[in-house]
Protein backbone atom coordinates (compact mmCIF):
# COMPACT_ATOMS: atom_id res chain seq x y z
CA UNK A 1 0.00 0.00 0.00
CA UNK A 2 1.35 3.41 -0.88
CA UNK A 3 0.88 6.75 0.86
CA UNK A 4 -2.66 7.61 1.83
CA UNK A 5 -3.92 11.14 1.18
CA UNK A 6 -4.10 13.30 4.30
CA UNK A 7 -7.89 13.77 4.07
CA UNK A 8 -8.39 10.00 3.89
CA UNK A 9 -6.10 9.49 6.92
CA UNK A 10 -8.08 12.08 8.87
CA UNK A 11 -11.45 10.61 7.88
CA UNK A 12 -10.49 6.99 8.62
CA UNK A 13 -8.92 7.94 11.96
CA UNK A 14 -11.91 10.04 13.00
CA UNK A 15 -14.39 7.35 11.97
CA UNK A 16 -12.62 4.40 13.61
CA UNK A 17 -11.41 6.07 16.80
CA UNK A 18 -13.95 6.50 19.55
CA UNK A 19 -12.86 8.85 22.34
CA UNK A 20 -12.32 7.24 25.71
CA UNK A 21 -15.15 7.67 28.19
CA UNK A 22 -14.28 10.43 30.64
CA UNK A 23 -15.96 8.66 33.54
CA UNK A 24 -15.37 4.91 33.10
CA UNK A 25 -17.68 3.71 35.89
CA UNK A 26 -19.38 0.54 34.60
CA UNK A 27 -20.98 -2.65 35.86
CA UNK A 28 -18.75 -4.74 33.62
CA UNK A 29 -15.58 -4.36 31.59
CA UNK A 30 -15.66 -6.42 28.40
CA UNK A 31 -12.14 -6.94 27.12
CA UNK A 32 -11.69 -8.06 23.53
CA UNK A 33 -9.02 -10.68 23.00
CA UNK A 34 -5.51 -9.82 21.92
CA UNK A 35 -2.06 -11.33 22.17
CA UNK A 36 -0.97 -8.02 23.74
CA UNK A 37 -2.85 -8.74 26.99
CA UNK A 38 -0.59 -6.47 29.05
CA UNK A 39 -2.00 -3.33 27.37
CA UNK A 40 -5.68 -3.76 28.33
CA UNK A 41 -4.67 -5.10 31.72
CA UNK A 42 -2.75 -1.89 32.43
CA UNK A 43 -5.99 0.02 31.73
CA UNK A 44 -8.17 -2.29 33.83
CA UNK A 45 -6.05 -2.60 36.94
CA UNK A 46 -6.41 1.01 38.16
CA UNK A 47 -10.12 1.02 37.30
CA UNK A 48 -10.64 -2.16 39.29
CA UNK A 49 -8.58 -0.84 42.21
CA UNK A 50 -10.65 2.37 42.25
CA UNK A 51 -13.87 0.28 42.27
CA UNK A 52 -14.98 1.78 38.96
CA UNK A 53 -15.32 -1.63 37.30
CA UNK A 54 -16.29 -4.44 39.69
CA UNK A 55 -16.61 -7.27 37.12
CA UNK A 56 -14.39 -8.09 34.18
CA UNK A 57 -15.14 -10.35 31.23
CA UNK A 58 -12.11 -11.45 29.23
CA UNK A 59 -13.08 -12.69 25.77
CA UNK A 60 -10.80 -14.52 23.37
CA UNK A 61 -9.92 -18.01 22.20
CA UNK A 62 -6.72 -19.40 20.73
CA UNK A 63 -4.55 -16.67 19.20
CA UNK A 64 -3.42 -17.65 15.70
CA UNK A 65 0.00 -16.01 16.19
CA UNK A 66 0.92 -17.37 19.63
CA UNK A 67 -1.17 -20.53 19.94
CA UNK A 68 -2.17 -19.38 23.44
CA UNK A 69 -5.68 -18.82 24.72
CA UNK A 70 -6.22 -15.06 25.02
CA UNK A 71 -8.84 -15.12 27.80
CA UNK A 72 -6.74 -17.49 29.89
CA UNK A 73 -3.65 -15.28 29.43
CA UNK A 74 -5.73 -12.33 30.63
CA UNK A 75 -6.95 -14.35 33.60
CA UNK A 76 -3.43 -15.33 34.69
CA UNK A 77 -2.16 -11.77 34.31
CA UNK A 78 -5.15 -10.31 36.16
CA UNK A 79 -4.84 -12.66 39.12
CA UNK A 80 -1.09 -12.00 39.30
CA UNK A 81 -1.86 -8.25 39.33
CA UNK A 82 -4.25 -8.65 42.26
CA UNK A 83 -7.69 -8.83 40.65
CA UNK A 84 -9.91 -11.29 42.50
CA UNK A 85 -10.75 -14.34 40.37
CA UNK A 86 -14.30 -14.15 41.73
CA UNK A 87 -14.72 -10.88 39.82
CA UNK A 88 -13.51 -12.34 36.52
CA UNK A 89 -15.54 -14.07 33.83
CA UNK A 90 -13.82 -15.71 30.91
CA UNK A 91 -15.09 -16.53 27.46
CA UNK A 92 -12.32 -18.60 25.91
CA UNK A 93 -13.84 -20.02 22.70
CA UNK A 94 -14.10 -17.06 20.31
CA UNK A 95 -11.98 -16.65 17.21
CA UNK A 96 -13.29 -13.30 15.94
CA UNK A 97 -15.09 -10.16 17.09
CA UNK A 98 -18.58 -11.44 16.37
CA UNK A 99 -17.89 -14.55 18.44
CA UNK A 100 -16.33 -12.38 21.19
CA UNK A 101 -19.66 -10.62 21.51
CA UNK A 102 -22.01 -13.57 20.98
CA UNK A 103 -20.13 -15.95 23.30
CA UNK A 104 -19.73 -13.22 25.94
CA UNK A 105 -23.48 -12.61 25.81
CA UNK A 106 -24.09 -16.36 26.21
CA UNK A 107 -21.75 -16.46 29.22
CA UNK A 108 -23.47 -13.51 30.91
CA UNK A 109 -26.88 -15.13 30.36
CA UNK A 110 -25.58 -18.47 31.62
CA UNK A 111 -24.34 -16.83 34.84
CA UNK A 112 -27.60 -14.85 35.24
CA UNK A 113 -25.69 -11.57 35.12
CA UNK A 114 -27.08 -9.91 32.00
CA UNK A 115 -30.11 -8.37 33.74
CA UNK A 116 -27.82 -6.77 36.33
CA UNK A 117 -25.71 -4.96 33.74
CA UNK A 118 -26.65 -1.38 32.90
CA UNK A 119 -23.25 -0.16 31.67
CA UNK A 120 -20.39 -1.91 29.88
CA UNK A 121 -16.90 -0.50 29.49
CA UNK A 122 -15.40 -1.97 26.32
CA UNK A 123 -11.60 -2.26 26.41
CA UNK A 124 -10.20 -2.59 22.92
CA UNK A 125 -7.52 -1.47 20.47
CA UNK A 126 -8.22 2.08 19.25
CA UNK A 127 -8.69 1.11 15.60
CA UNK A 128 -11.11 -1.68 16.54
CA UNK A 129 -13.22 0.44 18.91
CA UNK A 130 -15.97 1.38 16.44
CA UNK A 131 -16.52 -2.13 15.07
CA UNK A 132 -16.38 -3.64 18.56
CA UNK A 133 -19.09 -1.29 19.83
CA UNK A 134 -21.11 -1.72 16.64
CA UNK A 135 -21.07 -5.49 17.21
CA UNK A 136 -22.11 -5.17 20.86
CA UNK A 137 -24.85 -2.72 19.91
CA UNK A 138 -26.22 -5.24 17.40
CA UNK A 139 -26.36 -8.21 19.81
CA UNK A 140 -26.67 -6.91 23.38
CA UNK A 141 -29.87 -5.40 24.85
CA UNK A 142 -30.27 -1.83 23.58
CA UNK A 143 -30.79 -0.37 27.06
CA UNK A 144 -27.20 -1.19 28.08
CA UNK A 145 -25.00 1.91 27.92
CA UNK A 146 -21.66 1.40 26.17
CA UNK A 147 -18.45 3.16 27.12
CA UNK A 148 -14.97 2.63 25.74
CA UNK A 149 -11.32 2.65 26.77
CA UNK A 150 -8.79 2.17 24.02
CA UNK A 151 -5.11 1.41 23.79
CA UNK A 152 -2.41 1.69 21.14
CA UNK A 153 -0.06 -0.90 19.79
CA UNK A 154 3.49 0.03 18.79
CA UNK A 155 3.53 1.74 15.36
CA UNK A 156 -0.27 1.62 15.14
CA UNK A 157 -1.28 4.70 17.06
CA UNK A 158 -4.07 6.96 15.91
CA UNK A 159 -1.43 9.58 15.07
CA UNK A 160 1.07 7.39 13.23
CA UNK A 161 -0.70 4.36 11.71
CA UNK A 162 -0.48 5.76 8.20
CA UNK A 163 3.31 6.15 8.35
CA UNK A 164 4.17 2.44 8.07
CA UNK A 165 3.02 -0.43 5.88
CA UNK A 166 1.78 -2.64 8.72
CA UNK A 167 -0.25 0.18 10.28
CA UNK A 168 -1.78 1.09 6.91
CA UNK A 169 -2.68 -2.53 6.19
CA UNK A 170 -4.27 -3.16 9.60
CA UNK A 171 -6.18 0.11 9.96
CA UNK A 172 -7.42 0.27 6.37
CA UNK A 173 -8.38 -3.41 6.62
CA UNK A 174 -10.45 -2.61 9.71
CA UNK A 175 -12.08 0.33 7.93
CA UNK A 176 -12.94 -1.79 4.89
CA UNK A 177 -14.56 -4.57 6.99
CA UNK A 178 -17.30 -2.34 8.37
CA UNK A 179 -19.48 -2.01 5.22
CA UNK A 180 -19.27 -5.78 4.68
CA UNK A 181 -20.35 -6.59 8.26
CA UNK A 182 -23.11 -3.96 8.14
CA UNK A 183 -24.48 -5.56 4.98
CA UNK A 184 -24.35 -9.04 6.58
CA UNK A 185 -26.20 -7.74 9.64
CA UNK A 186 -23.41 -8.66 12.07
CA UNK A 187 -23.02 -5.08 13.30
CA UNK A 188 -25.19 -1.98 13.74
CA UNK A 189 -24.11 1.61 13.15
CA UNK A 190 -23.64 3.69 16.27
Amino acid sequence: MERIPKKVVEYVTQYLFLEDSLFPLADLALVFGTRHWEKPLSILLPLYQQHLVPKILFSGGINKHTGQNEAEQFLLGAIKAGISPTQIIIENRSSNSLENVQFSLEELKHQNLLKKIKTILVVVKWYHSRRALMTIKRWFPQEIELKVRTYNLPNITKDSWHKNAIGRKIVMGEFMKIPHYLKKGDIQEL
